[in-house]
């Protein structure tokens, strides 16, 4: 629920976030950020999703760029759709939280064809970025290459509770060039 601890889990992954982009930052030209909105931070249980101004992963991402704003390569587009298109080295990226469909990440398998065939994203992207399922993968899917994002910090007690693990901390620096995604 949206209480005072999630209030402090906020702050402390707009912290993260934003230590990550500083850091890459130090050694790249330009850091983009993307973010899209997840199913953390339900305000009334398990099959609620907060709306967007309640919405954990869309505040982190806010404060995360306020924490930055005068850090002048660090940008941030925060997307209110559950999925986000932006451009990398001219190639098209699409992202969302993956937390869209109930089992496991190779149901993208199916799903994504369908949503490239109802032109969902107005475009068949090259990369698409998810991100719910708490460890890193990387695979293709109708010729596009799928990355699974991990955890910045193992993930959740929820998780260690449900899997018996904890994930390991990863996360995906994704490198473009103008010929290959």
């Amino acid at each position: 629920a949206n209480t005072h601890r999630l209030t402090k889990q906020i702050r402390v992954v707009a912290h993260m976030k934003a230590e990550v982009a500083v850091d890459v930052a130090s050694y790249v030209d330009q850091v983009d950020n993307f973010a899209v909105p997840g199913n953390h931070g339900r305000p009334n249980g398990k099959n609620d999703f907060a709306d967007l101004e309640d919405n954990f992963d869309l505040m982190a991402a806010e404060w995360s760029a306020d924490l930055t704003a005068n850090t002048a390569r660090i940008s941030w587009a925060i997307h209110e759709a559950w999925w986000g298109k932006f451009e990398s080295s001219g190639h098209a990226v699409v992202s969302f939280h993956g937390d869209q469909w109930n089992g496991p990440l190779t149901r993208l398998e199916e799903l994504l064809p369908k949503w490239l065939a109802n032109d969902v994203f107005g475009c068949k992207p090259q990369i698409v970025l998810t991100h719910h399922r708490h460890d890193m993968a990387l695979f293709r899917v109708a010729g596009i290459t799928v990355s699974q994002n991990g955890t910045i910090d193992g993930g959740s007690n929820w998780y260690l509770r449900a899997y018996g693990k904890a994930s390991v901390p990863s996360q995906t620096i994704i490198v473009t060039s103008q010929k290959r995604p």
